[in-house]
């Protein structure tokens, strides 16, 4: 039986195409606008042969090759609780009518979208619903379903929704509900652990530090942001004051524990090994979680967060961030050997779809799929 294709749109550094290629699906095209990301692409990845379009909006349609599947997550910083939340009234909100436009043109069998976990109540639902109706006015049966990164072997608390469309009425089966426990791909990116204290929790954790990272978030600089490692007991103070920043607390036996102020009505989250601490605080206005239990806050395009690594806080690495992405390690090394500087590296990592979650999604889509053909 051939190969179903896809083609990878706002491809980024490949996350969509990494999880269909696992769940036996062909790429034979891809379409980007950060050259950054183009070049780690082409240069992972098996490119030659395949189509590549540089800005979506300029596509003729009628020079895209034939494919079965679409596949991307569109810009979403319109809907996300990070930016503005504008909508289709902001232009990136506006890419969707791209992806709408391609759709009718091309009518692929098969479509899977993402985008944040805002886009469902953006405008009091009425965004969702727009694009709910576009998609079923163009033909196409629709699901859809919010997944967390974190259920699918990933410590990140990443929650996205996800959009699966079938043209016509061939669909035969469910791609949700989708639980992590489906994910072929849990144990392989499951956190390295040393040793657990204090019974079941999570706080008090000890992982490697060579093994998948359990914390991070997003804004560039504050606090470790740029200076690397220091030490919990001699923060730097020249942006915050350090009452602001963190305390340490004497505790039995040698685990650090730490008071962070959050900005709520609670003043301070407690965190210690395995816990990640926002580095961004107290400037970030959306951001209430100041303290992730053994899993990351939301990854965006400048990572910056940190964990309590011995006595000390230390800035994540781009591996620890495209670990907590599910990406291989050899696509960091891949980008190392090109050149890529580490704020380029972050943003990727920040822009990525989680690898696993696109791979449980679909390995179901393939056997809904192959099970129809």
């Amino acid at each position: 039986m051939n190969k179903l294709t896809f083609m990878d749109f706002f491809s980024g550094i490949g996350g969509f195409r990494i999880g269909l290629e696992r769940a036996g699906f062909e790429c034979v095209g891809y379409c980007d606008n950060d050259e950054y990301a183009n070049k780690l692409y082409r240069n992972y990845f098996n490119t030659e042969k395949e189509h590549f379009f540089y800005d979506i909006t300029t596509i003729n349609t009628s020079e895209l090759p034939d494919f079965d599947i679409f596949c991307g997550g569109f810009p979403c910083q319109s809907f996300s609780i990070a930016g503005k939340r504008l909508g289709f009234e902001d232009t990136r909100g506006t890419m969707f009518f791209e992806v709408a436009r391609i759709l009718r043109d091309k009518k692929p069998r098969y479509f899977i979208l993402e985008n944040v976990k805002g886009l469902l109540n953006h405008d009091g639902g009425k965004t969702f619903q727009t694009i709910l109706k576009i998609l079923s006015d163009l033909g196409y049966q629709t699901q859809w379903q919010l997944l967390n990164s974190k259920f699918f072997g990933v410590p990140q608390n990443r929650e996205r929704v996800y959009i699966v469309g079938c043209y016509g009425t061939e669909c035969t089966g469910k791609i949700f509900p989708l639980s992590g426990s489906g994910s072929e791909n849990t144990k392989e990116n499951s956190i390295r652990q040393l040793q657990e204290t204090d019974g079941n929790s999570q706080g008090n954790r000890v992982y490697t530090t060579d093994g998948i990272s359990s914390c991070l978030t997003s804004s560039g600089g504050g606090q470790g942001g740029k200076i690397g490692l220091y030490f919990i007991n001699k923060p730097r103070y020249d942006e915050y004051k350090p009452s602001d920043i963190v305390e340490t607390l004497k505790v039995a036996g040698d685990t650090p524990l730490m008071r962070v102020r959050n900005g709520t009505k609670k003043g301070y989250d407690e965190a210690g090994p395995g816990d990640g601490i926002n580095l961004a605080f107290p400037k970030s206005k959306t951001r209430r979680g100041r303290v992730g239990k053994g899993c990351s806050q939301t990854l965006d395009t400048a990572c910056n967060m940190g964990t309590i690594d011995n006595y000390r806080i230390r800035r994540l690495t781009p591996l620890e961030c495209f670990r907590l992405q599910g990406f291989p390690d050899d696509m960091v090394k891949t980008a190392k050997e090109l050149g890529l500087a580490d704020v380029h590296l972050y943003k990727m990592a920040g822009n990525a779809v989680t690898v696993n979650v696109i791979e449980a999604v679909a390995r179901k889509l393939a056997e809904v799929v192959y099970g129809a053909t």
